[in-house]
């Protein structure tokens, strides 16, 4: 399930050119200690290496990432998610033990 948390990100990051993609990567390991696994456990972190990059431009990345998320875990689109790491930490942590999506705003 946290694979695909991290699919859902490499596959936002992968629509923009290669440089920035890596350098996000980069800097959330080396600046934050996060690597691409660790995205779903450690999200604020990876949020801010996604700010430290972009800065003002990563809210529309964020938003592109959350859309995905939101698409591949069938959640509600009409909920408000308010970030990129409540969203995460939600999938994670209502994740049961099946394995199955989780259920929201039912």
């Amino acid at each position: 399930m946290t694979d695909l948390i991290v699919e859902c990100i490499y596959q936002s990051l992968s629509n923009l050119k290669p440089g920035p993609a890596t350098l996000v990567y980069a800097i959330a390991e080396k600046s934050y200690g996060v690597s691409k696994e660790q995205i779903p456990v450690k999200p604020e972190a990876f949020t801010e290496a996604l700010e430290r990059v972009f800065g003002a431009g990563s809210p529309q990345i964020e938003m592109a990432m959350k859309k995905l998320i939101v698409e591949t875990f069938h959640l509600r689109e009409d909920q408000n998610y308010l970030s990129l790491p409540l969203l995460i930490s939600e999938v994670v942590y209502s994740t049961n033990s099946t394995g199955e999506p989780p259920v929201f705003g039912t």
